[in-house]
């Protein structure tokens, strides 16, 4: 009978135990910010992950406050994405190291005011089960009597393009980078044309790697010299004209474009803003802050996936909203019966081509909170969906379009 009493005991102190302090997880997220900002100012919000030998998917959301923008540092090569009032970072699979920080650099519009509030959890998958964890919340307090924050030197870059044996297709690459003050994680990437390939001469301390016609010098930190030269090798193997070449130097969050060289010409373009604009620029930027997260459709008995029916629709006028459900990169269109198969989804989806995904849309309103609404109705069937914002159907930020004065009423 004691016995038996004592086991009971035990018990109860175990389940009163699991109900104040709750399971030990996996993986655990210790997030990071300054107490004080100055408006008008950036500031970096870091989380460091602690995993463990925790592999496959996962995602870290944080709600960002009104008046508030982000752009990413340190992804470790999650899909990093910004939309409504979240960030997230999402791994198809979770980085290597048992340790990781990933990183974003927040600005504060100078009209804002207050205390600011980041909340959010990270999800994983362990033993088929979904586990959240919720991270600590962060508060900034924004005060203008702080000092305005000092503005570094950006780097410098110049390219030179030589021709070695141009009867073969052979001419080497030499980028000479004057680093100034910056001394942070960086990588350099250029985008290789398609019937070349790379091979590196010299890294300057960096790894290098060739991957789907990118050639990609990555430092842990940028090496402290004022001066430096990195340098590859592109060949055709066949008499080709000097490759048309273009990439950019990627430190902490800004981006520094390097655009192309002639035949031992030094292009010099630091006055170029971070914020380039060209295709070939946007297709590497990307390659970085996206990983494989292209979603394998649900195929069909023959194993094929069905064919597309999705409509694309034409572009309406004025700004407007719709809810995204999905988007993939490599796998096939996805029609109406895919949807209704995977998500039990009766209304029609729209298919929208957007830097190079395909993008599955539901719903049009001219109203942003009637567009949250249908958002907030739809995550009972799809968790992940999301109000994205167009103007007269080009896709822009959710915050532009509220804050824009073409806003249809």
């Amino acid at each position: 009978m004691i016995k038996l009493l004592s086991a009971l005991l035990s018990a109860s102190m175990l389940f009163i135990l699991s109900y104040f302090f709750g399971p030990e997880h996996s993986i655990t997220v210790d997030a990071q910010a300054p107490a004080k900002v100055r408006p008008g100012d950036d500031f970096i919000y870091e989380m460091k992950v602690s995993k463990g030998a925790l592999t496959g998917f996962s995602r870290i959301q944080v709600f960002i406050p009104q008046g508030l923008t982000v752009t990413p540092m340190e992804t470790k090569n999650a899909q990093f994405l910004f939309e409504e009032d979240y960030v997230k970072f999402i791994w198809i699979n979770l980085p290597e190291d048992k340790e990781f920080t990933v990183s974003m650099k927040i600005h504060v519009d100078a009209n804002a005011d207050g205390e600011k509030y980041f909340n959010g959890e990270l999800s994983y998958i362990e033993d088929d089960k979904t586990e959240k964890y919720p991270l600590k919340q962060v508060t900034v307090v924004l005060d203008p009597s702080l000092a305005p924050a000092l503005t570094e030197s950006k780097p410098e870059i110049e390219r030179k393009l030589i021709a070695v044996t141009p009867d073969q297709g052979e001419y080497q690459v030499e980028l000479t980078i004057h680093p100034h003050q910056e001394t942070g994680s960086a990588k350099f990437i250029d985008d290789i044309p398609d019937g070349f390939t790379a091979s590196v001469v010299e890294t300057h301390g960096a790894e290098f790697s060739f991957t789907e016609q990118d050639a990609i010098f990555s430092w842990g930190s940028l090496p402290t010299d004022s001066v430096f030269t990195i340098s590859y090798k592109v060949s055709a193997g066949s008499p080709k004209p000097a490759p048309n070449i273009n990439g950019m130097l990627v430190y902490g969050d800004q981006m520094l474009a390097s655009n192309s060289g002639q035949s031992q010409t030094v292009v010099d373009s630091p006055a170029q803003s971070e914020n380039t604009t060209s295709a070939s620029a946007d297709a590497i930027i990307e390659t970085l802050v996206a990983s494989e997260t292209a979603k394998s459709p649900t195929p069909t008995e023959s194993g094929v996936a069905p064919a597309a029916e999705i409509n694309i629709p034409a572009p309406q006028n004025g700004i407007y909203f719709k809810v995204q459900i999905s988007a993939t990169r490599k796998s096939p269109a996805r029609d109406n019966k895919w949807f209704a198969a995977k998500y039990n989804w009766q209304e029609n989806v729209d298919l929208s081509m957007h830097e190079g995904w395909k993008k599955y849309l539901v719903g049009t309103f001219n109203d942003y909170n009637q567009a949250k609404a249908f958002r907030n109705a739809t995550s009972t069937k799809v968790s992940d969906a999301f109000v994205v914002a167009y103007d007269n159907g080009q896709r822009i930020p959710v915050q532009e379009a509220l804050n824009s004065k073409k806003v249809n009423q």
